[in-house]
């Protein structure tokens, strides 16, 4: 089996491990897995209110599968639908008390899983997180995902061409110099970068 056979088998054996875990919350808080994934997007974002489309794209599903997950989410008084004062055709989506206390409760859901990370040395998990986080970029610039939220992919990164700089990039938003462990995933202030053409 070649090494990149292998990278695939055990990138597999991590989402499996995922959505056991996932899984597990579902049970335990009566939430299907893409129910608690929609919970927690929309309370990371809070500068700027999702909508179904918004959720659609991000989560690479068909506005009407989103809708029906949504609906659900309303039903049990956890998401609220708001009237954009822009634009009276769209609706935002907003978290009610009662689903910021579920996300309280469902924060945590990878726990398990970061605190075995936990205990690697933080030379690897940089490395590993590098690695990762190019490989999703690869996979955006060539269209096989259509989002992603990271870094390498915004328009405000800039890297630092100094080869002794221990920060080596710099974001032009925040105007801070990071390190490959500060590097950013879903970030709320994420601008895309332009694709290249072809």
């Amino acid at each position: 089996m070649e090494i990149e056979e292998k990278l695939v088998s055990a990138l597999e054996k991590l989402t499996q491990v995922n959505r056991i875990l996932l899984w597990d919350v579902s049970k335990r808080e009566n939430l299907s897995p893409i129910q608690i994934q929609f919970l927690l997007y929309i309370s990371r974002y809070k500068e700027e209110s999702p909508t179904i489309s918004k959720l659609a794209e991000e989560f690479g599903l068909t506005p009407a599968t989103v809708s029906e997950a949504v609906n659900s989410l309303e039903e049990k008084g956890l998401l609220l639908r708001e009237q954009s004062k822009k634009d009276g055709r769209v609706f935002t989506l907003k978290l009610t008390l009662a689903g910021k206390e579920a996300v309280k409760k469902i924060a945590n859901w990878s726990g398990v899983l970061k605190k075995h990370i936990e205990k690697f040395p933080l030379q690897g998990k940089e490395a590993t997180l590098k690695f990762l986080l190019e490989l999703i970029k690869n996979l955006y610039e060539s269209g096989v995902i259509s989002v992603a939220r990271l870094c390498f992919t915004c328009a405000n990164f800039v890297v630092d061409t100094r080869p002794d700089s221990t920060k080596p990039y710099y974001c032009r938003l925040t105007n801070m110099s990071f390190s490959n462990s500060e590097v950013n995933v879903d970030c709320s202030g994420f601008t895309p970068k332009k694709k290249k053409e072809g």
